[in-house]
């Protein structure tokens, strides 16, 4: 790099007078036509949500509810409603997850961060009792067959695993 150092006096100091060397050139990046389609195909992939249909509400097996639609779902896990059709409900949520996160966003609004500072407000502001909160969906089913009017939300393949012990809520 070359320098102008020429100074007289009266005159103000210029700048330093940037000179490329002769063998630079622009860098430019060619990328194969395949390894676009790849790297899209990845990210799409990649960034897919889970199907609307790997989500099931699930219930007591003995718990009578009618077809819910989805305010009354996020009603529900809001603990906005407790009662239909006569039926006391009690709400029970994994701890974090795919199919939680899928869920809260689909049918609640909300992220899992949002959704627990919702109950803590409503918990500290006494409100209300947050929800049994289970680690997996194993320890979620168990607490649903064992609890008359309990709802929660699975997996469609667990929900196959235990259909003989609990049943789907229909969501229109």
């Amino acid at each position: 790099m070359k320098l102008n150092n020429t100074h007289t006096s009266g005159s103000s100091l210029t700048a330093p007078e940037r000179v490329p060397p002769s063998h630079a050139r622009p860098c430019t990046l060619v990328w194969p036509r395949s390894a676009s389609v790849i790297l899209l195909l990845f990210c799409w992939l990649a960034s897919s949500p889970l199907e609307a249909n790997d989500v099931v509400l699930v219930r007591h097996k003995t718990t009578t509810l009618p077809v819910l639609d989805k305010q009354d779902v996020k009603d529900l896990f809001l603990g906005k409603k407790t009662l239909f059709a006569e039926t006391l409900v009690s709400v029970a949520t994994l701890k974090d997850g795919d199919i939680h996160k899928q869920f809260l966003r689909d049918y609640v609004g909300k992220t899992v961060v949002q959704y627990r500072n919702y109950w803590r407000i409503q918990l500290f502001s006494g409100k209300g009792m947050m929800p049994p909160v289970f680690k997996n969906e194993t320890d979620l089913v168990a607490f649903i067959r064992r609890t008359p009017g309990a709802i929660g939300v699975v997996s469609t393949t667990t929900f196959d695993e235990h259909k003989n012990d609990i049943a789907e809520v229909k969501v229109r």
